[in-house]
């Protein structure tokens, strides 16, 4: 069995997006990182070389790849956040930063420019902290991740369909292990089952979201190449993290 490569989406309390390393979650201890620049990408690997982030800078795009693992990429338009200007794309890298075990970048969008730290807390582990403008007033941010149609995605939710009516007090025949194709909302109802912000998928690698904040996921219903999920950014929380 093929390791897989995790990332953990975290809302996290505290972070201050200056390149401070307070305690907590925000301060986790992360390996060494190698950085190559190039006028078009930057390449952040492991000191070891097993797990790797491919940064194209305009316009910008994420890609990420573990050791044995499949290649996990952004969608056109990836990483986003949005306030009362509605939803900003970031657009494009115009300043890099390089530390002993973090890289932060400076990434403009419509909205102004924002700042995403990149680190590896672990083996085949990738950390992504997008912390948006503060004139931006953003109150949800998300990713979206590029999915071929054949891949199945697996998890978040202890039924066969999200709506606890029709799994519960009136079950159907209907829903599926897969959710391929379904939107599930991260939100706690009364219920005899929970939700769980972690999915995986057939290609090998994993999400989780860490936090208590209210997210959706659009599992390829909107879009069929695309899945998408998005958090709020509760009062307190500056960034929105994935590792």
């Amino acid at each position: 069995m093929k390791p897989a490569l995790i990332f953990l989406f975290s809302l996290l309390v505290g972070c201050s997006g200056d390149g401070s390393r307070p305690s907590g979650p925000c301060g986790r201890t992360s390996d060494p990182i190698v950085v190559q620049e190039t006028p078009t990408q930057i390449s952040i690997s492991t000191a070891k070389g097993d797990t790797e982030v491919q940064v194209q800078k305009s316009p910008f795009r994420l890609e990420y790849t573990g050791a044995n693992g499949p290649q996990v990429t952004e969608a056109q338009k990836g990483m986003f956040f949005a306030g009362s200007g509605g939803r900003s794309y970031l657009e494009e890298v115009v300043n890099l930063a390089a530390r002993h075990d973090h890289v932060v970048l400076s990434v403009t969008s419509p909205a102004g420019t924002a700042s995403l730290e990149v680190s590896f807390p672990r083996g085949c582990v990738a950390r992504v902290e997008l912390t948006p403008p503060e004139s931006a007033r953003a109150t949800t941010a998300g990713e979206r991740l590029s999915s071929p149609p054949e891949e199945a995605i697996y998890g978040l939710i202890e039924r066969t369909v999200w709506n606890p009516v029709l799994n519960e007090l009136l079950p159907q025949k209907i829903g599926s292990l897969d959710r391929r194709g379904t939107r599930v909302f991260m939100l706690m109802l009364p219920s005899v089952s929970l939700c769980t912000p972690f999915f995986q998928t057939s290609r090998g690698y994993g999400i989780f979201v860490e936090g208590t904040a209210i997210g959706a996921y659009d599992l390829a219903a909107s879009d069929p190449g695309v899945i998408e999920f998005e958090f709020n950014l509760p009062p307190g929380v500056r960034s929105f993290c994935y590792l």
